[in-house]
């Protein structure tokens, strides 16, 4: 059982059992949900409340916005729809609908739903959770040394190493306060067999970096289940059109596949394409890739908005890199220099031979 007495660590479990805590079976992390829903086009060009963000593409705002008022409807019958054995984490945003979500939640499962209270100042953090917690850290850091010192120095520098690490910080701060929190109202979990669900905001950047942190953090046996039909994938003018055809698909070491189909618009007209993500990783954790052998000549990489990689880059040749082998990184978040390889398969790949291949990928530690 996971028992807030105890620091969380990933080096040791807590060993302190409570047998008077009732377990729950399943459990929601609910991440920085809903936060398009009051935003409009005139608030982006007025700098306003979500400003800084900027129309990453045009009709960003409309789209984003569009996206949320479904996903409220369906935030509030999955929260309705929660059993008697099932919890719900929110990591909040202070935003009027994410309010309203987390007021429906306390009316339906009472202490059953937590909160998180800590917010990014890291100092504050440890001193609200003590010398145990930082010794943790530091403990994390050591590891992180041993297992992946080539890579902490190569190539993203300091910088980016610092972004890494407070991503790791907070999912642990977050995340140790949210078990105490529910252990202080009466409810543990058992990590060997819970079901964690992932809704929220946003499918490469906070679903992604606190699910495949918080499921380290609480030494889950399986990783969190992110619903791609729960999130918002603000970032990605690809995604947000995009259909799941396949979601959380197991691969070795805790690794999962989605496979999504594109809108039937340019530049990506409808065809197939797939990610892997982490399941469960950590500071001192070597990210894994996968190497897929597909057929010859199927497959081209593609960012965030469909376009081929190198036309991404700036360097636009007579045709598309098409690849037959292709080493997909697994993503561990857009917090992390790790981010998810999007492997798209040309028109005439069919959807199992890509899924096949996708399927019976080699899943190794990146070097």
């Amino acid at each position: 059982m996971i028992d807030g007495t105890d620091p969380i660590s990933v080096v040791t479990r807590p060993k302190v059992s409570n047998h008077s805590l009732v377990r729950l079976r399943k459990i929601v992390l609910c991440v920085h949900a809903l936060c398009w829903v009051d935003v409009t086009p005139d608030d982006l060009e007025a700098g306003g409340k979500m400003g800084s963000m900027g129309e990453h593409w045009p009709g960003r705002a409309d789209g984003c916005h569009n996206r949320d008022l479904t996903l409220q409807t369906r935030l509030r019958q999955n929260i309705d729809s929660l059993g008697k054995d099932d919890g719900i984490f929110f990591l909040p945003t202070d935003r009027p609908a994410g309010n309203e979500l987390i007021e429906r939640a306390r009316q339906r499962l009472g202490p059953r739903c937590v909160v998180c209270r800590l917010g990014s100042r890291t100092d504050r953090n440890r001193d609200v959770l003590g010398e145990p917690f930082v010794a943790g850290l530091q403990d994390d850091r050591r590891r992180a040394i041993v297992n992946r010192g080539p890579q902490l120095q190569q190539p993203w520098g300091a910088h980016t190493q610092q972004i890494e690490w407070d991503a790791w910080e907070h999912s642990k701060a977050w995340g140790t306060d949210l078990i105490r929190q529910l252990n202080t109202q009466g409810f543990t979990f058992d990590p060997s067999d819970v079901d964690f669900e992932v809704w929220g905001e946003n499918w490469v950047g906070c679903t992604a970096t606190y699910a495949c942190h918080m499921a380290r953090v609480f030494g889950l046996a399986k990783p969190m289940a992110r619903r791609f039909d729960m999130i918002n994938p603000d970032w990605s003018s690809m995604l947000i059109k995009a259909t799941a055809v396949e979601q959380d698909l197991p691969m070795p070491k805790n690794v999962r596949l989605f496979i999504f189909k594109t809108a039937h618009e340019g530049p990506t007209w409808g065809n197939y394409i797939a990610q892997y993500w982490e399941g469960s990783h950590g500071y001192m954790d070597r990210p894994h890739v996968v190497n897929v052998n597909f057929p010859s000549d199927t497959v081209i990489e593609v960012d965030l908005f469909g376009w081929e990689i190198g036309r991404a880059r700036g360097s636009v040749g007579p045709k598309y890199d098409r690849y037959g082998e292709l080493v997909m990184a697994a993503g561990c978040g857009a917090h992390t220099p790790h981010h998810s390889t999007i492997a798209m398969a040309e028109r005439d790949l069919p959807l199992e031979a890509f899924r096949a291949a996708l399927l019976d990928g080699t899943v190794v530690e990146k070097v």
